[in-house]
């Protein structure tokens, strides 16, 4: 287990590395060159299905690691054992989750989980791989039908000349072939007036983003914002139009996990009187618009409904080739799905989508966020979850979880809060170069002496407002797990309203 908290999880651990928040790559880089200096690579794998391991193995050995032992906080033998314990077993798998993706070098952290694989020949058999934890129920589902700025449905690149005209002449529209801006630069557009409009579904970015003052002056330089959502959430509060939209269990469509299962999922009720599923506002708009312009509307019908986009989809996705709504079964399928509907429980048996797997070393570098701020603000906290509540809170805070957690708190050290005159239950103010927010104090040994930890699902606490507008430099998903902060116990004794935190901020 690797994490700066002492979950609960990690309590169940053998070896738990419980590293400093930013240092996943150095902490890795250690775990390779344990990997490869006792030499336990599986070499026919590497040789056999991998290319650029010389140069890789070059670079690995070359690591200091007494310096990334300092950097992670992680003695180096529990990490060498670790990595004798995941290379020796006959069939070892990795889980990963936010806890990767939320940081600077989040790609390279990936990048180096894959290496891994390869290096130890865990991948392509049965009980191995490497699983990416989603975070949401259908992210897969979305990634698969090109909700990313790069790729249309089915993954192919809509800025290359071959697939930008499928895309033409499948939908029967021009399709733009320029790639599209990540969520970061969006905001940014928004604010140099590039973009003038954004339909959102379904997310609280006025609470869960980062560096909330920025996320909101950017929402309010649009000239349309319009918000399909299930609750008046603290985004759909900004918005000119709200749209409401029914939940999951009053629509029926489909849901991909993270193991490429692709799960039929049915109505159970009949959606609120004056709301629709998200697919059935979005064709209510396509043929709207075609009436008003005279222009097609693509491949809509006038009547939505999930077999009829299955079939679409199977006809542009070539992985979906084989789905067909009423074949989906209790179990759902796993894509690649064949035209004769057989599906695919174990990936990369034989080859990688590239051919050969590539080694790629990548050396830690701190984050701009620490780098720039460490002097001010000498702690560090990381956003995380609890299991009675997620990111914002929308739907779980309406829920009976919300007696059982009711809350945001801070997980502070003994040592720092007794350094800063601290007790259990005080009101915190956690500063950071964004802004302030106040928070209650739970001392925990959970957290080392200069970390600190806290949930984001209440917006009363408004926590987002303190963290940074750094992102992966790569993918620009955002660096909530390290924001460089400074601590005293709070002037106020009480929590304020979310109106109050954001105007005081």
């Amino acid at each position: 287990m690797i994490d700066p908290r002492r979950t609960e999880l990690a309590r169940y651990a053998k070896y738990h590395l419980q590293l400093r928040p930013g240092t996943n790559v150095a902490l890795l880089n250690m775990f390779m060159y344990y990997i490869v200096s006792e030499g336990l690579v599986k070499q026919e794998f590497i040789d056999t299905r991998t290319e650029g391991y010389e140069d890789f193995k070059k670079e690995l050995l070359s690591v200091d690691v007494a310096e990334m032992e300092k950097v992670t906080g992680v003695d180096r033998e529990l990490v060498r054992k670790a990595a004798i314990a995941y290379a020796s077993s006959p069939a070892a798998m990795s889980f990963h989750g936010l806890g990767v993706t939320e940081h600077y070098q989040g790609t390279f952290t990936v990048m180096q989980i894959a290496d891994i694989a390869m290096m130890t020949g865990n991948i392509g058999r049965r009980g191995v791989g490497v699983n990416p934890l989603r975070g949401q129920n259908n992210v897969q589902g979305a990634a698969d039908m090109g909700c990313q700025p790069h790729p249309g449905a089915g993954y192919f690149a809509v800025d290359t000349p071959e697939y930008s005209k499928l895309y033409d002449d499948f939908y029967g529209v021009h399709v733009p072939n320029i790639v599209g801006k990540k969520i970061p630069q969006m905001y940014d557009a928004a604010l140099n007036g590039t973009l003038k409009a954004m339909w959102v579904c379904g997310e609280d970015m006025g609470q869960t983003d980062p560096n909330t003052n920025h996320v909101r002056k950017a929402l309010g330089a649009l000239d349309l914002f319009v918000v399909q959502e299930l609750f008046m959430t603290e985004t759909a509060k900004l918005a000119h139009v709200v749209l409401p939209g029914a939940s999951f269990l009053e629509k029926s469509g489909t849901f991909t996990n993270g193991e490429r299962r692709i799960q039929r999922v049915n109505a159970a009720v009949a959606p609120v009187e004056g709301t629709k599923g998200d697919g059935e506002i979005i064709v209510d708009i396509m043929e709207r618009y075609a009436a008003k312009t005279g222009r097609k509307s693509g491949n809509a019908k006038k009547t939505y409904h999930p077999e009829w986009v299955l079939e679409e989809i199977s006809r542009i996705a070539p992985f979906f080739k084989g789905v067909k709504w009423d074949e989906l079964g209790e179990q759902g399928k796993q894509w690649p799905v064949n035209a004769d509907g057989t599906d695919t429980k174990i990936l990369h048996t034989d080859t990688f989508k590239r051919g050969l797997g590539h080694f790629y070393f990548n050396a830690w570098q701190m984050s701009p966020e620490v780098k720039a701020n460490q002097a001010e603000f000498p702690y560090i906290i990381t956003t995380n979850r609890e299991l009675e509540h997620y990111n914002c809170g929308a739907m779980t805070r309406r829920t009976g979880n919300g007696a059982i957690l009711t809350e945001d708190v801070l997980l502070i050290n003994p040592a720092d809060a007794a350094k800063h005159g601290i007790a259990e239950g005080d009101m915190v103010c956690v500063e950071s170069a964004r802004g302030k927010v106040d928070i209650k104090a739970l001392i925990t040994d959970e957290v080392k002496p200069g970390i600190l930890s806290s949930t984001f699902h209440f917006p009363e606490m408004m926590l987002n407002l303190i963290t940074s507008s750094v992102s992966d430099s790569l993918a620009m998903c955002p660096e909530y797990k390290v924001v460089s902060c400074r601590i005293r116990k709070a002037r106020k004794t009480h929590l304020r309203n979310a109106g109050e935190v954001i105007a005081n901020a």
